[in-house]
């Protein structure tokens, strides 16, 4: 069985979305696992990605219709094969700060394949 490493990306403003899960303010965790061909019957080597992206904003919380345009605008040209989107509820707290925020969130997960050009699209998404 693959051992899951974790990673961090910094997070830019997609669509005013802000991180639900933030280790440090700014970054999100991207969890990433790897499966080696024949581990699995039937399944080509493949590298999963877990982002996590908060839902509430300075102007409120973010739409069900500015969501889906993010998935349709960033997301979908990235990885037309698929993705996972998993409705949460995330909380966080800032460093130095006792006040923990619990926010509605969406976790998207993406199966693809260990290329340069397939990494360099996640970090497209998270850096929309």
């Amino acid at each position: 069985m693959p051992v899951p490493t974790i990673t961090t990306a910094v997070i830019g403003g997609v669509l005013g979305l802000t991180v639900a899960w933030r280790p440090a303010i700014g970054v999100a965790s991207t969890w990433t696992s790897r499966v080696a061909a024949g581990e699995t019957a039937g399944c080509a080597e493949h590298v999963h990605d877990r982002l996590f992206f908060g839902l509430r904003t300075g102007d409120g919380v973010v739409s069900a219709e500015q969501w889906s345009r993010f998935l349709e605008e960033v997301v979908t040209p990235r990885f037309p094969d698929g993705f996972t989107v998993v409705d949460a509820s995330g909380q966080w707290r800032a460093a130095g700060d006792a006040h923990i925020t619990v926010e509605p969130s969406r976790v998207v997960e993406i199966a693809h394949d260990d290329s340069a050009d397939a990494r360099r699209h996640v970090h497209e998404v998270v850096e929309a």
